[in-house]
């Protein structure tokens, strides 16, 4: 013997194990509901739970238990033929038990053949095309396939006569799309996508919900029959409780009222206490399965319409909080750009105010036509640096140093020039602006606005914490195709755990809120414009020598 023979030899065993198991559950089954059976026919019954039993083995198991529900259907049709009717010979006892075998072995897989590729197999009950699909195919079609081989095969047999078999195939039909229905449903059913948390939450509701499905079915059972004569349709009062149940809890309320009218019924017409009362024996039963079929037929179908409509409210509820959220983001973005543009027009109109007031104080400048000129000429470039950042906004650009436009620049020429207009505003602290530059001249494009306000950002957060007589150093030069621009002042500087926060997001939107007199609006503006520019920025820790900033950015600044 090899090593695989011993696994072999298991997994036949767990075969025929498994195998046993479905025939002994389906057999059971259908012990059980024959002993409902009537006057109809004797191998007939309205309650068959063992189509929706069998539907589920080989939906969830395989094909390979057909063996097992044939064996079980055989077994239980042959000896409840042969304990009903000793008389009969052999061949009509097993030769119609296996034509019903045959029909339930068909039932069963063309069910669950349904249930996987028109229904969405487990999520069946999920939206209005697949609850329509499983009512129409899986219960529908695939019973009657059963309730066409059965009847045949017993009246071949001559167990009734031709005008009997429209009944029998009537009551087999319904006893077997109801067992689809309700049990079957109940085993394939999604449990796992059942939100128990949110049915935690309404547990009053279910509790409930239970108490009327409960009081209800036992008045269409007749428990409170007070025995007068008087007769009023009990039964359609379990509809509004239904409808209830489908609406407030989905699919899940829908299979419980389902389940609890079923059981609460055939148990109640087990002890007597019909529902559709009939003169003749089962046909009392018959008349309620029939009512249960079109109940659950309509449950399942409108279940289906509310699962789906629920499904797109949610989607719907989602699309319009993400649209409310990106409303909000908008007016918070535009909050912030607002409060950029106020920032960043700050230091051009302060500078043409100085120098309006140095314009029209000529103690200050003396009688120097040049001086007056080069005033003007500021005034001019700090008007126009102005009306640039003032026409972002009206075009709708990004205020925030987006949507770049470059051109030609002198890098030198740039940073003298920021120099010598600071040098021009000297207040009472006689502060210095110095330039240094190792060459005369470095060619180059950026975005002019852009760059002047970084420098001029920086100037202006330098000169605040400055001392009386301090020097401010702009420096520039070159590293192969990279600019260096550097921007030193003798204050106290930064802690070291201050650094890494000096140029983002953090706190910035309290401080656009309240505007406080701080450098942290100025630098994140500084800091996200040189990274749109294609650079970067860092401070240099200098403990008690002032803080320095270092930008590089490429010579041909934002550029693709």
């Amino acid at each position: 013997m090899t090593p695989d023979q011993p696994r072999g030899a298991q997994a036949w065993l767990r075969i025929l194990g498994l195998q046993a198991l479905a025939a002994l559950l389906f057999g059971g089954l259908s012990f059980f509901s024959l002993n409902f059976a009537g006057e109809i026919e004797r191998h007939v019954s309205p309650v068959w739970p063992a189509s929706g039993l069998a539907m589920a083995l080989v939906y969830a198991g395989g094909r390979k238990y057909w063996v097992g529900i044939f064996a079980g259907a055989l077994a239980s049709n042959g000896l409840t033929t042969w304990l009903s009717f000793p008389e009969f010979p052999y061949w009509q006892v097993w030769v119609p038990s296996l034509g019903i075998a045959v029909g339930a072995v068909g039932e069963a897989l063309v069910a669950a053949w349904f249930l996987q590729h028109r229904a969405d197999g487990r999520a069946f009950c999920t939206s209005a095309s697949h609850a329509t699909a499983f009512v129409l195919y899986v219960a529908l079609l695939s019973s009657a396939i059963s309730a066409l081989i059965g009847p045949g095969a017993l009246l071949l047999a001559g167990f009734f006569p031709l005008d009997k078999w429209g009944l029998v195939a009537l009551t087999w039909f319904v006893g077997d799309a109801t067992g689809i229905l309700v049990f079957g449903a109940a085993l394939v059913f999604p449990w796992r996508d059942v939100d128990w948390e949110s049915l935690r939450h309404r547990y009053l509701e279910a509790i409930l919900l239970m108490i009327a499905l409960g009081l209800v079915g036992c008045t269409m059972t007749g428990l409170y029959d007070n025995g007068s004569e008087t007769s009023w349709p009990r039964a359609y009062m379990i509809l509004p409780v239904i409808l209830w149940a489908i609406f407030r809890f989905n699919h899940l309320g829908t299979l419980a009222a389902l389940l609890c009218v079923t059981l609460l019924s055939i148990g109640g017409s087990a002890f007597g206490h019909e529902v559709f009362p009939a003169e003749r024996q089962g046909y009392a039963l018959l008349f309620l399965q029939l009512f249960l079929l079109i109940v659950s037929l309509v449950a399942w179908a409108v279940c289906g319409r509310v699962n789906e409509l629920q499904i797109l409210t949610n989607r719907l509820e989602d699309l319009v909080a993400a649209r409310v959220g990106a409303q909000r983001d908008a007016l918070r973005q535009r909050e912030e750009r607002l409060a950029i543009l106020a920032h960043d027009l700050q230091v051009p109109l302060i500078g043409i105010r100085n120098m309006v007031t140095l314009l029209m104080n000529p103690r200050r400048i003396g009688d120097d036509p040049k001086t007056s000129r080069r005033l003007l000429a500021e005034i001019g470039e700090a008007s126009e640096q102005a009306r640039a950042l003032a026409e972002r906004l009206l075009t709708d650009q990004e205020v925030e140093h987006g949507g770049s436009r470059p051109e030609p620049v002198d890098w030198v020429e740039l940073v003298v020039g920021v120099a010598r207009r600071a040098n021009l505003l000297k207040d009472d602290r006689y502060l210095y602006y110095v330039a240094q530059h190792d060459q005369p001249q470095i060619e180059g494009s950026v975005d002019r606005v852009t760059i002047l306000q970084v420098l001029d950002n920086l100037c202006h957060n330098a000169a605040k914490v400055s001392p009386v007589g301090g020097t401010i150093t702009l420096g520039i030069r070159q590293e192969d195709d990279v600019v260096i621009l550097t921007v030193a002042d003798e204050g106290p500087g930064f802690r070291r755990e201050e650094i890494p926060t000096l140029f983002s997001k953090v706190g910035f939107r309290n401080r656009i809120r309240a505007l406080p007199e701080s450098t942290g609006l100025g630098l994140f503006i500084v800091g996200k414009a040189i990274r749109e520019l294609g650079g970067s920025i860092h401070c240099e820790f200098r403990e008690g020598r002032g803080a320095l900033f270092v930008i590089r950015l490429p010579r041909h600044a934002g550029q693709e």
